[in-house]
């Protein structure tokens, strides 16, 4: 009796303990599982992505066609989307803090605090967390569910490092630094550069069938005969097209704008679509100055501002400007002579 009653006894405690155990682990998993949500299952439901930070920067990237815009009016930097694509989709928790580390983690979170909302195509939000910045070991970025108490260290499984700077706020980052994004060669009908200090090198670019031609834009007598080399004419418009800012900047550090603004610009290229819709670029030459305000030579800059708009050029007071060095644009624009064969006699 004794020893089955001990047996009972024994096997009482077991159960009761065992429930006690499941209970707690239910509850504390209850809590961390409704928290540790971040990866996007099916990233073709965000429809708006919303970054914002504790120093006032914001911006909206929203789906427009099967591209994004940034701030509903610039073309997104490609590239830099299909990471911010990639990581919101592969996010994974590395490992959840201990009570030291987690404190820790709370008062990053509270003092360096990157946000990101996504929403659907109704406006109704998918996603809301915060980002800090990384661990101890450089390994993973904390992060927190918005309204929750329990951070996370979290991570992507093909890349080692930190991923706070995928999530940056600042509009410069995402706007995409090519000049004409979203114009095909095959959609230009005509394509004219002018050159304020040189016009004799401007030139008129046509496409009809397949076929570029081109011509000077003012009687010039760099050319002294009609024999256009077709293949430099695509080449020159394909490497155009391609033209990558060196940087972004919401404005001029150190320079009058207005006063660049009214200069002859150095560069005028417009292109005009199949269907005559005009997009255009200005360029000014910019000289870079000490602080004795004396010209650094070697050190030209050609500075742009950009707002592309169907039909007109329009130049907002806050917009941003697309930097150039000359070494870069030079291997885009070409004296007239270079589109044009020797002749044989």
């Amino acid at each position: 009796m004794n020893r089955n009653l001990v047996l009972l006894i024994l096997l009482l405690v077991l159960a009761g303990s065992g429930w006690w155990l499941f209970q707690n682990q239910s509850g504390s998993a209850s809590v961390v599982y409704t928290d540790r949500n971040f990866a996007v299952e099916d990233l073709n439901k965000v429809h708006r992505i919303v970054l914002a930070d504790k120093k006032g920067h914001r911006t909206e990237l929203e789906r427009s066609g099967n591209s994004w815009l940034v701030n509903s009016e610039y073309p997104v930097n490609k590239r830099r989307m299909e990471v911010l694509e990639r990581t919101l989709t592969d996010l994974q928790i590395r490992y959840i803090p201990s009570e030291a580390e987690g404190k820790t983690a709370m008062k990053q979170l509270a003092s360096y605090t990157n946000q990101i909302k996504m929403f659907d195509s109704n406006g109704e939000e998918i996603r809301s967390y915060l980002i800090g910045g990384t661990n101890a070991n450089g390994m993973g970025t904390y992060m927190i569910m918005e309204g929750a108490s329990q951070p996370f260290v979290m991570d992507i499984p093909y890349f080692q490092g930190a991923i706070d700077l995928r999530y940056d706020p600042d509009p410069e980052y995402w706007i995409t630094e090519q000049l004409f994004p979203n114009i095909n060669m095959k959609d230009i009908k005509k394509l004219v550069v002018k050159y304020g200090q040189e016009e004799a090198n401007s030139v008129v670019v046509t496409q009809a069938g397949r076929k570029w031609q081109l011509q000077p834009l003012f009687p010039s007598s760099l050319t002294r005969n009609n024999n256009v080399n077709e293949a430099r004419v695509k080449a020159f418009v394909t490497n155009l097209l391609d033209l990558k800012a060196g940087r972004i900047l919401e404005y001029l550090p150190g320079r009058d704008e207005s006063e660049v603004k009214q200069r002859v610009p150095e560069i005028h290229i417009q292109i005009y679509d199949q269907s005559d819709n005009l997009f255009e670029f200005f360029g000014w030459q910019a000289l870079r100055q000490n602080k004795q305000g004396e010209i650094i030579e070697g050190q030209k800059e050609l500075y742009t501002p950009r707002q592309v708009i169907p039909t007109y050029y329009f130049l907002a007071p806050n917009d941003f400007w697309y930097s150039f060095t000359f070494t870069k644009l030079a291997e885009v624009v070409k004296p007239i002579v270079y589109f044009y064969e020797e002749s044989e006699n």
